[in-house]
């Protein structure tokens, strides 16, 4: 379910767990059969559905907060050549473009095939427009199925399109956050809504030229509604994210910089952008609270955003598990239930 090679297994399935194959199987941790994990006492327990229901659950987007993982066991499935397709466009396509991402996810409900996100940029003053999009068989674009030809009929500036391995598409999603950079990821989810997402594209090119970086970026992926279902797999996750509510798209702001003296200037750009996100969300009706986890930044309160009902059955897990908080209060790093990690920014 890995979908990024420097990505450790850990962090992404714990927090939830995007891949190629999100609208079919859902997220990374709904594909794991069981856990093998250490408490603070010292006790190792396999964890099943079967076995500790209440903390496989949990396990499943709740984060480290209960134990140390030290196995994840994967349901696993076939995957032969792939579709895989990278683009960039004219930045004057981002309003159809975004129809086109919009499109796709409610027609994932027809096909749960296509795995898809669009991504703006801005670099040096200039805009950048970008899809990646993989399908799980080989596709010939000459007649390609009928969920991809919206974004195929839309002309690139250029374009690396071939039929591959999943292995071979990994590499890519790495090349585009290199390391060695100070960097920043905060996320928002939305009700999926094409005119909030170009009002969001309109209002990062405003903000872009007063971001002290070379490229800032938003990308905009999905959970369709089979995606949402899968969720509901084995008892559901810990995530709060209701099929009948669907289907969302969320917002990953990522900014990548060298000079420690701009810390607190992009990371308030970021916290602005997505302020002013949600507040055009919720004069549109498209408001969510969730944001994703490993996307997120520490500064944001990423488990309040699962929904009251779920943070406090987390926190029963928690007490019940690892009464005494060795795991909330001793470990530190990664996200807890109350609050943002770092607080605030200003």
């Amino acid at each position: 379910m890995k979908k990024a090679a420097s990505v450790g297994v850990g962090g992404l399935t714990l927090g939830g767990g995007i891949s190629h194959h999100t609208n079919q199987y859902g997220l990374a941790c709904d594909n794991v059969a069981a856990y093998e994990l250490v408490t603070a006492s010292g006790i190792v327990l396999t964890v099943s559905q079967a076995t500790f229901p209440d903390l496989f659950w949990a396990l499943r987007g709740g984060g480290n907060n209960f134990g140390i993982v030290t196995t994840f066991f994967y349901e696993t499935l076939p995957q032969g050549l792939m579709f895989a397709s990278k683009r960039q466009y004219d930045p004057g396509n981002i309003p159809i473009l975004l129809d086109a991402f919009s499109n796709a996810v409610t027609g994932a409900e027809k096909d749960t095939k296509l795995a898809h996100f669009m991504s703006i940029a801005s670099y040096s003053g200039m805009r950048i427009a970008t899809t990646e999009f993989e399908y799980f068989n080989p596709v010939d674009i000459a007649n390609p199925p009928a969920i991809l030809k919206q974004y195929l009929a839309i002309p690139p500036i250029q374009d690396s399109t071939s039929n591959v391995t999943l292995a071979e598409t990994t590499p890519g999603l790495t090349q585009s956050m290199p390391a060695g950079f100070r960097t920043t990821m905060w996320s928002q989810s939305f009700k999926l809504n094409a005119e909030l997402m170009k009002r969001m594209s309109d209002h990062f090119f405003e903000i872009a030229p007063t971001v002290p970086v070379l490229s800032p970026s938003i990308s905009f992926q999905a959970f369709s509604k089979p995606a949402l279902k899968a969720m509901q797999k084995k008892g559901g996750n810990a995530l709060g994210l209701d099929p009948a509510d669907g289907p969302f798209f969320h917002a990953l702001f990522y900014a990548s910089w060298t000079d420690a003296k701009n810390d607190k200037a992009i990371l308030k750009a970021a916290q602005d952008y997505l302020s002013t996100s949600v507040k055009m969300a919720k004069k549109l009706g498209a408001y969510n609270d969730y944001m994703y986890m490993p996307y997120s930044s520490p500064y944001q309160p990423v488990v309040s955003g699962y929904g009251a009902a779920n943070v406090a059955r987390l926190k029963a897990v928690s007490k019940k598990y690892d009464p005494r908080g060795v795991f909330l209060e001793l470990q530190p790093g990664y996200f807890k239930f109350d609050g943002a990690p770092y607080g605030t920014v200003i």
